[in-house]
């Protein structure tokens, strides 16, 4: 129990003699209350400031204690706040994997908010298929989220960057993580994918999509570009190498792949509607994972173990 193991580091006692929830908010609510936030965050470690920011009843007391953190510890504050709600949207706030979850959400939406690593994302390209007829340069891919913050999917916010070279309206692109992967051939995108923490090792791709953007000119519909920088390219595969090289940066030791069997999209919806029938699915996620050497797990999904990190 976490708090008892707060309480060992700033009272030198245990508090509680069981584990009640109403105790442990109880106690978050009073440390970050009645303790000094500089003297928190010298006895305390990450994952202590996380289960006291995720208990506290006092949200301005413990924003303080996280706020001095973060700015100690040279962390985003606004993406680690939500690498925590992402967790708590994952297991419960209870859970002992809470914060560990947290930490690993922040490795990977810390990574999303910087450059993408091209040595890797080229590799992919030209271990499947790139030719010279498909020049490197051609290519180019930029991390995108879901344009509302706090939630784990939606439309993208992304690309109105200028990354790219048309005119794009944001609900064309729908992503199925809160962080996912656009790769564009000549400034047209041509592949979406989505992926997230499902574990704090584990980097999980929910989403390889072909991407077949609406071509508007003047402000009206033209038709729609086609995926023609995948031609000769077997996307899927590369897309998960690419994958494979984010999970290794971020410091991920494995990777999954969601089986067709637990997608949504082959589901029925509310209205009965099913978007994507369950074989094409199985073929494009199941298919590639066991083309690729992932091992099916108990939850039906599929894993692969990963190097270390060169850089570690």
């Amino acid at each position: 129990m976490r708090a008892q193991r707060i309480a060992k580091k700033i009272i030198g006692k245990v508090a509680f003699a069981h584990d009640a929830t109403s105790e442990e908010d109880e106690f978050g609510t009073l440390v970050s209350k009645a303790f000094d936030p500089q003297e928190l965050i010298q006895r305390l470690d990450i994952r202590d400031i996380l289960w006291l920011y995720s208990h506290s009843s006092d949200f301005d007391a413990a924003d303080k204690v996280l706020n001095l953190f973060c700015r100690q510890y040279g962390m985003n504050q606004r993406l680690l706040e939500n690498a925590n709600f992402f967790a708590g949207m994952q297991v419960s706030r209870f859970d002992e994997r809470h914060p560990a979850l947290a930490i690993s959400n922040y490795r990977l939406l810390s990574l999303s908010h910087s450059p993408i690593n091209t040595p890797p994302f080229f590799g992919a390209l030209t271990h499947n298929g790139l030719t010279r007829k498909l020049a490197l340069e051609d290519w180019s891919a930029i991390y995108v989220s879901p344009y509302l913050d706090r939630v784990f999917f939606g439309y993208i916010s992304t690309p109105g960057n200028g990354e790219c070279s048309h005119d794009l309206e944001r609900d064309q692109f729908y992503l199925d993580a809160p962080v996912g992967l656009m790769v564009s051939y000549r400034g047209i995108p041509n592949a979406l994918n989505g992926f997230f923490t499902s574990d704090p090792d584990t980097l999980m791709i929910t989403q390889l999509q072909g991407l077949m953007p609406r071509k508007i000119i003047g402000g009206k519909l033209q038709g729609k570009h086609h995926s023609r920088g995948f031609y000769k390219i077997d996307m899927i595969a590369a897309l998960v190498e690419m994958n494979m090289g984010i999970a290794m940066e971020a410091g991920f030791s494995r990777i999954g792949i969601r089986s067709g069997e637990n997608n949504r999209w082959t589901k029925p919806d509310e209205n009965g509607k099913i978007h994507l029938k369950l074989e094409d699915a199985l073929k494009r996620y199941d298919g590639t994972a066991e083309k690729l050497g992932f091992l099916r797990g108990h939850d039906r999904n599929w894993y692969k173990d990963l190097p270390p990190s060169p850089t570690e």
